[in-house]
């Protein structure tokens, strides 16, 4: 198994396109777009103008799926907030259970750094950057020129096109932060298997030792 897919296995990330890549996507952009400028439109220019206005609705809705997603994965993360609280008090503060503290911890630590992968990429997802839209000004400048319908079909396909690898980049975050979220409620309940676990397997909880009369005067003292 290649080690990249066996860290993505155990931590999702968006990995970054080799310089080649990156280089065939800006002359596939280039190309994309020359295509675009270089249409005429001239059979049918209603259905062409049609056609456009879907692609975009189509892509604009990509983005409303993935945001509306993000904030609802940013709402499950809040809510967790006080879950990770409480098992830290109920695991480091009381020692109850028998299974070892240290595993606990690790567990838990696994289950704050997905959470944490999670709500920062929640965050980048919702963030507003590169989308292109048709504005009021493309509308006028359209019904300016000789064929405004052409025009207006033109502009709205370039800002699709130019759009679509902001809009990829929200969609393949919200992929990843179901993975995180997914790693993360495994890990969540295999911190509550732990103690039945060590139960089954006939570990018992360690008593404390009682303190001393001096001992407990002392730690009285240090708290005054």
């Amino acid at each position: 198994m290649n080690w990249r897919k066996l860290i993505d296995i155990i931590f999702p990330y968006i990995e970054t396109l080799p310089d080649d890549q990156v280089e065939k996507d800006k002359e596939r952009l280039a190309e994309d777009l020359a295509s675009i400028n270089s249409a005429k439109f001239r059979q049918n220019e209603e259905h062409a103008l049609d056609e456009a206005r879907r692609v975009a609705a189509s892509e604009d809705q990509r983005v409303k799926t993935a945001e509306s997603k993000a904030t609802t994965y940013l709402a499950v993360l809040a809510a967790l907030v006080p879950l990770l609280i409480t098992l830290q008090s109920t695991y480091w503060e009381s020692k109850a259970g028998p299974a070892p503290s240290g595993l606990k911890f690790v567990v838990l630590i696994t289950a704050m750094v997905y959470v944490m992968a999670a709500g920062y990429h929640s965050f980048k997802a919702l963030q507003v950057s590169g989308f292109q839209r048709v504005g009021e000004a493309d509308v006028a400048s359209a019904w300016g020129s000789s064929r405004p319908l052409a025009r207006l079909t033109r502009n709205i396909l370039l800002a699709s096109r130019r759009s679509r690898d902001v809009v990829n980049s929200k969609v393949t975050r919200i992929r990843v932060i179901h993975h995180h979220l997914l790693r993360a409620f495994v890990a969540f309940i295999l911190l509550l298997l732990l103690d039945p676990l060590f139960y089954s397997l006939g570990y018992r909880v360690q008593k404390r030792p009682m303190m001393s009369a001096a001992k407990q005067s002392l730690l009285k003292a240090m708290r005054i």
